[in-house]
């Protein structure tokens, strides 16, 4: 019984504890978009030339100016030459990257049913999608249509939230549901009470 009481509180202490480590929005959207990237690059790269002109559409909250820094430096950094205007030579050996729509969605859940330690804890979602194509240059060939959403999901505290929101970025803002007065109030109380009576009945064990 008290081997059981003892791994029970660690364990509520250990995830207590991972939750500290909640990474920020705009992180995991870097994250996010290097693998979509990365994944388009592998996927036609026999035919991808090392001159890459990105064409990014305009998207709100200066979505636009995001994509075209970090797929810009996703690129360089795989070796390719980047360019964001089109050159004046027509036969200019090059392969264009062409991103169409980008649609970013941050969603906090309800936070009803867990409690650590008298935190809330509420279940977090991250959806990156990208529309758009990989085409020559010089004959406008298709090499490859891209269409990719990818998901991120955990838990974070409730209370963490304008912090993981910290960026120079509004996408990185997610949507939210209220705290009420149950979830506020009487579930902490009730977490807080539980917790003491576990240690008590450990204390009460010993003697």
């Amino acid at each position: 019984m008290k081997l059981l009481i003892i791994n029970f509180c660690a364990f509520c202490l250990l995830l207590s504890c991972s939750q500290l480590f909640a990474q920020n929005n705009l992180a995991i959207i870097d994250s996010l978009v290097t693998e979509m990237t990365t994944e388009i690059i592998n996927s036609s790269e026999t035919e991808i030339k090392k001159n890459v002109i990105l064409k990014i559409g305009e998207f709100e909250y200066n979505l636009s100016g995001y994509l075209r820094t970090k797929i810009g430096n996703i690129l360089s950094e795989n070796n390719y030459n980047v360019f964001r205007n089109f050159p004046k030579d027509t036969s200019f050996e090059s392969t264009i990257f062409e991103v169409q729509n980008c649609n970013v969605l941050i969603k906090y859940s309800e936070p009803f049913y867990k409690q650590m330690l008298g935190e809330t804890l509420i279940p977090r979602l991250i959806l990156f999608k990208i529309e758009g194509q990989v085409y020559n240059y010089i004959d406008s060939r298709v090499i490859m249509p891209v269409k990719i959403e990818k998901q991120f999901t955990d838990e974070i505290i409730y209370s963490e939230i304008v912090m993981i929101e910290q960026s120079p970025f509004e996408f990185t803002y997610g949507t939210q549901a209220g705290v009420t007065f149950w979830q506020e109030i009487l579930e902490p109380a009730i977490v807080v009470s539980s917790v003491l009576v576990v240690l008590l009945l450990l204390f009460t064990q010993r003697s």
